[in-house]
Order: structure tokens, then C-alpha cells, then sequence
């Protein structure tokens, strides 16, 4: 499984990837959406309009994946995601909007589900 961002995964070869969104709002151009890996709405907004800042939002996203984590939920999405890519015989790249080097709740999730199942996500 890799992260990127959706205007990297126009460049990447779709024989090889499957895309996945991860943000509350997709394009029309990905299938796969996974909502529960997304910022809920009040975080994602309170960020846009500088009422939280990239500490508060980490703190608050965390406790969003803490619950997933706890409810058993993160663990069928897992699952789910690693059918998918048995399925299509492709790797899941998590989609949403941020470019390269910017702070994002994909770099979040990453590292959560690291150090929680001990698997890599790389971005690409």
C-alpha cells in the first residue's frame, strides 16, 4: 500500500496502482472511497479556516483513528483494502488532495497504521 495525491495518480501507470480516496470529497475519476480513513467535515473545515492548527488537527484526526481502531472498524477497512488489491492484482495507492511535502491526513495515517500493524506506507 502507498499514499499520494490525486493529481500524482493521473501520472502513475494504472496497471500497477489502484487508486483509493481517502478524502471527504472525491473526483469523479476515482471508484474506490474510503470515508472512514477522511477527516470528519468540522475537523477538515476548523482547518481551512485557521481555527485549528496542524497539532490540534493531528491531535483530533488521531482520536478519529483511535475509535476506528478501537470499534474494530480499522481493521475490516484493512482488510478490505488488502482484498482489493488481491482482486485487481494491483497496489492501493490512499488518495486526497495535498501535493508533496505538505501536511496532509494521509502522512497522519500513515504513521498510525504503523505503529499499530507494524505495515509501511510509503508515499509515492
Amino acid at each position: 500500500m502507498k499514499t499520494s495525491y490525486f493529481a500524482n495518480f493521473k501520472k502513475l501507470d494504472r496497471s500497477k496502482y489502484i487508486g483509493v480516496s481517502i478524502a471527504l470529497y472525491t473526483p469523479d475519476s476515482i471508484f474506490h472511497h474510503i470515508l472512514d480513513f477522511a477527516p470528519s467535515k468540522s475537523l477538515l473545515m476548523r482547518y481551512k479556516q485557521g481555527l485549528v492548527n496542524e497539532e490540534q488537527y493531528t491531535k483530533e484526526y488521531t482520536e478519529q483513528l483511535d475509535e476506528l481502531f478501537d470499534d474494530g472498524s480499522m481493521v475490516n477497512t484493512l482488510s478490505y483494502l488488502n482484498n482489493l488489491e488481491k482482486g485487481f492484482n494491483k497496489e492501493i495507492v490512499l488518495l486526497c488532495y495535498e501535493g508533496k511535502g505538505k501536511f496532509c491526513h494521509r502522512h497522519i495515517l500513515s504513521k498510525y497504521i504503523k505503529e499499530k500493524f507494524d505495515l509501511d506506507i510509503r508515499e509515492i
